[in-house]
């Protein structure tokens, strides 16, 4: 039974970047960093497992048979890699697998027309990708930069990944902030990349709201323009009729 993926779109290369980026996770929580950095890790990963839950739906949705791509397709083992449980992150690496494959089916040039095709697609996906890696290594540096200072006030897990967000999204509501120059110094580069990133997904959504009003008004333009054209055409059998009216009159 194949699986529903006849050909990559830029959300499955989305899905492999998410899966690679869990496995990596994986290799974190098992290094010597401290409990809050390890907190921090699983948090995102949580947030991590509705981008795979969706998938999966998306993935069923598309299948003509929905029992034999659940189970002949291993459609379970995407439904069990969708589960914030450490122990089936595993499962993420066989996302990997089913879309590495078509990829080399497909050749790196397809896949970069395929990327450049929707090139706000693809920026927008980046986005993202990047807002939650920037979210969660800027949560882990935090910690590691306040989670000793003296007055320090980023502690948790918790707290890195709040101070995290709300730097990035340049809200800063003040109740998590770094106090020592390091921390400030990571704060400074995670609060300026979350601008950049934050622009870019302002600017698709903008223009995905300005699409359908310029298509009505190219729509609207292509209309008088053919009602323009059939009125000139309508003039020029007028003023023929009226000349060989004249002939027949006048000879």
């Amino acid at each position: 039974m194949e699986r529903p993926r006849p050909d990559l779109s830029n959300f499955d290369l989305f899905i492999l970047a998410l899966s690679l980026f869990s496995l990596v996770n994986l290799i974190w929580l098992v290094l010597p960093i401290s409990g809050a950095m390890k907190d921090a890790v699983t948090i995102v990963d949580v947030g991590l497992s509705l981008f795979f839950l969706a998938d999966f739906v998306l993935l069923l949705r598309r299948a003509p048979s929905k029992s034999a791509y659940f189970f002949k397709g291993y459609g379970w083992i995407d439904l069990i890699s969708s589960v914030p449980f450490p122990a089936l992150k595993i499962a993420r690496a066989f996302r990997v697998v089913q879309v590495v494959r078509p990829m080399r089916a497909m050749g790196v040039r397809r896949v970069w027309r395929r990327i450049m095709g929707d090139l706000a697609g693809s920026a927008l996906l980046l986005a993202v990708f990047m807002v939650i890696a920037v979210l969660q290594y800027g949560a882990m540096l935090a910690l590691w930069a306040e989670q000793d200072a003296v007055n320090g006030n980023i502690k948790t897990g918790f707290d890195g990944v709040w101070y995290a967000y709300v730097t990035v999204t340049t809200v800063g509501y003040g109740d998590r902030f770094p106090v020592t120059n390091l921390g400030r110094s990571i704060g400074l580069v995670v609060m300026t990349v979350g601008v950049g990133l934050f622009g870019v997904i302002t600017g698709f959504l903008a223009n995905s709201f300005l699409s359908p009003r310029k298509a009505e008004a190219a729509e609207a333009q292509e209309t008088s323009d053919d009602l323009s054209a059939k009125v000139d055409a309508l003039i020029a059998q007028v003023g023929a009729m009226s000349e060989r009216l004249d002939r027949v009159v006048d000879p």
